[in-house]
C-alpha cells in the first residue's frame, strides 16, 4: 500500500501496529466522515455491484467493462481512467492478483461515481513465473503480464 502511495496511487492511508503480540496492518476508514458527535457512513457500490454480476459470476469481471462505466458515470472520467490504469499496472507489477470485483468500489454521492482510494492490495509471490488477475484485463484475457 505504501509503495503504491509512493508511485502515484490514490490509497488508503496505512500504518502498521501490534496487536496480541503479531503485525498488523492497520488501514484508515476511508468510507466515514465526521458527522456532529460521530461519523456518516459514505455510500459506496463495488465494481461487482456496478457491473450487476453476482458471487457466481465474478470471474465475468473485467477492466474492460469497468472503465466503460468509468466513461459514462464517473465524475472526472479522464483522471479516473488513468487511476485505474495506473492500478491495473502496479497490480500486475507487484504480484497483487487480488484484485477481483469487490476491491474495486466506488463512491455515490446521488448523482455520480467517484473511485475509491485502493484499499487491499495484497501482493503474492509467483510459482512457475505466471500469474493471472483477478478481473479480466482485455477480452478474456486476465493473464499478468505489462503486455496485457
Amino acid at each position: 500500500m505504501r509503495i503504491g502511495a509512493l508511485a502515484g496511487l490514490e490509497v488508503a492511508p496505512v500504518s502498521l501496529g501490534r496487536a496480541m503480540h503479531k503485525e498488523v496492518l492497520l488501514i484508515e476508514r476511508f468510507d466515514r466522515v465526521p458527522a456532529g458527535d460521530g461519523w456518516q457512513r459514505k455510500a459506496m457500490v463495488s465494481t461487482l455491484t456496478m457491473l450487476a454480476l453476482d458471487e457466481m459470476m465474478a470471474r465475468y469481471a473485467s477492466y474492460e467493462d469497468l472503465a466503460e462505466l468509468v466513461r459514462h458515470h464517473f465524475k472526472d472520467a479522464r483522471a479516473t481512467l488513468r487511476e485505474l490504469f495506473s492500478r491495473l499496472a502496479f497490480n500486475i507489477l507487484c504480484g497483487n492478483t487480488d484484485d477481483h470485483a469487490r476491491n474495486h468500489s466506488a463512491f455515490w454521492d446521488g448523482q455520480a461515481l467517484a473511485l475509491t482510494p485502493a484499499y487491499d492490495i495484497c501482493p503474492q509471490p509467483r510459482t512457475g513465473n505466471e500469474a493471472s488477475q483477478a478481473m479480466l484485463i482485455a477480452g478474456g484475457e486476465r493473464m499478468s503480464r505489462i503486455a496485457s
